[in-house]
């Protein structure tokens, strides 16, 4: 298959992967079909696509719920910090161990999002 690539700087292949929504529709299904009170799945992580802006979005939200959260998340992106917006370039080069791996403090930021997002609503008045 011959890329090419949109006015964004994406391989216009990637749109026409389904398998995520297909994912999608089966997550929301079984969802649907869980007894009331029961926990949902979910499905968490960054935008690959925009993960600046992702990571921008995560910190001014914590400064303003849980500065000491949004120091800690600074801390583990700064992994990223030498590939500014070009994320693709982070893949390619982490993949081929040509750079250190984020990984971990990616998933670690995650993780700690969603242990403390009950705390989280309750602090931004959800």
């Amino acid at each position: 298959m011959r890329s090419s690539v949109d006015s964004s700087g994406f391989p216009t292949w990637m749109w026409r992967n389904t398998v995520v929504r297909d994912f999608v529709q089966w997550l929301r299904t079984h969802n649907g079909a869980l007894p009331h009170g029961s926990a949902n799945m979910g499905f968490y992580g960054p935008d690959l696509y925009s993960l600046s802006a992702s990571m921008e979005a995560v910190i001014h939200y914590l400064d303003k719920v849980d500065p000491a959260a949004a120091q800690r998340a600074r801390e583990r992106y700064g992994c990223l910090a030498g590939f500014g917006e070009d994320s693709q370039r982070y893949g390619y080069t982490a993949s081929r161990d040509l750079s250190a791996s984020c990984e971990d403090e990616i998933v670690n930021q995650l993780i700690e999002l969603q242990r403390r997002a009950d705390l989280y609503a309750h602090l931004d008045g959800r």
